[in-house]
């Protein structure tokens, strides 16, 4: 009798072991984050479940970050209760369905309904290229002010023919300059550090007149060697790296705001196309406000982060920028040259930049 027990216990240990195991893989394995509602959705019956639609937003920042956030506390609740729950909205960070290529081309396909996108973007559509451009943008403000507006919708006009729809632009950051050494990166004493940066020409052209030696990497593989720290540093948004925890142990961050990073809410055309109009408006609204609300977390977790990172030690520098500008601007004709599109939106976004300005005078 004691042995049939004692059987019995192993046999339900083994059990629990196992499925354990098996919720855990799955909860690590391409399973959405599960989203705390304020108000939480109604009971459907079998029926009332066929109608609902399942919208699915990729992204890749971790759970911590604004962006991740944001979609939570102001895209979710707005779609779902706008749509009286006939939308129900699965958040998946970090790369859970892919990398930001792969689940781009998702969108693409019409098997993931929208995403964030950022560098890949530009990779697929070249006129988007001039928000990389160095300086383009002097302040969030500007570039949120901009982005938004008709000259944002010229710089993504031709995303349609590639299977997305543009609906708002969010921020990451600037990109800075973050070395595991004090070396006072001021212009003209660079050239002996090695930056991981992203496959972007104007990314890494304008490293290379700043200075630098670069060394490009997708973000998969720029996780991989900051951990390891075989290189000087990298260039990125401060969040970015906090989260990620590439600077744990970084001596120094130079403010050179020498690229801003944005990101794009995408959504499939395929997916789009199946929605009325109201729906198209509620998804767009919540975009908007779920962006915009990004943007105002990022500038104040932005702050609170480097305060952090100076209590730890890390030293934060502000460096005189003209010199870094004077190095960048001949790259401009380069870019623009031989692309009368991309020529016309880098001037739309210049003159957009000169009536900004003279707003702010006016204030």
């Amino acid at each position: 009798m004691k042995k049939i027990v004692l059987l019995s216990i192993c046999i339900l240990a083994l059990f629990i072991s196992i499925y354990t195991i098996t919720t855990i893989w799955m909860k690590d394995n391409n399973q959405h984050v599960e989203i705390k509602r304020d108000r939480q959705p109604p009971i459907i019956d079998k029926k009332e479940k066929l109608d609902i639609i399942i919208l699915k937003f990729a992204h890749y920042f971790p759970e911590s970050h604004p962006q991740h956030i944001a979609l939570v506390e102001k895209f979710v609740p707005i779609v779902e209760e706008g749509s009286n729950w006939k939308i129900r909205v699965e958040v998946y960070p970090n790369n859970q369905l892919g990398g930001e290529k792969e689940y781009i081309q998702g969108v693409r396909n019409g098997t993931i309904e929208m995403g964030l996108g950022g560098q890949s973007i530009t990779e697929i559509l070249p006129s988007m290229k001039v928000i990389e451009f160095p300086y383009i943008f002097d302040s969030y403000d500007q570039a949120k002010a901009i982005l938004n507006g008709e000259v944002g919708d010229k710089i993504t006009k031709g995303i349609d023919a590639l299977g997305m729809h543009s609906l708002a632009w969010s921020l990451n950051g600037f990109r800075q300059i973050s070395t595991y050494e004090k070396f006072k990166t001021d212009h003209g004493q660079t050239d002996k550090l090695k930056l991981a940066t992203i496959f972007s020409k104007p990314n890494i052209d304008t490293l290379k007149v700043m200075g630098f030696d670069v060394l490009p990497l997708d973000m998969n593989e720029m996780s991989i060697v900051l951990k390891q720290q075989v290189i000087d540093g990298h260039d990125n948004p401060p969040l970015l790296s906090y989260y990620n925890g590439w600077n744990e142990k970084q001596k120094e961050i130079t403010i050179t705001n020498h690229i801003i990073s944005p990101a794009m809410y995408m959504i499939s055309s395929k997916f789009w196309d199946t929605l009325s109009e109201e729906y198209k408006e509620l998804i767009w609204k919540a975009s908007r406000e779920s962006a915009d609300y990004e943007i105002e977390l990022l500038k104040e977790v932005e702050k609170e982060i480097f305060n952090t990172l100076k209590d730890k030690g890390v030293e934060i520098v502000y460096p005189k920028l003209d010199a870094y500008k004077d190095a960048v601007y001949p790259l401009y004709e380069g870019w623009i040259a031989n692309n009368s599109e991309i020529k016309s939106i880098f001037d739309e976004v210049l003159n957009e930049k000169m009536k900004i300005r003279e707003k702010l005078k006016k204030q």
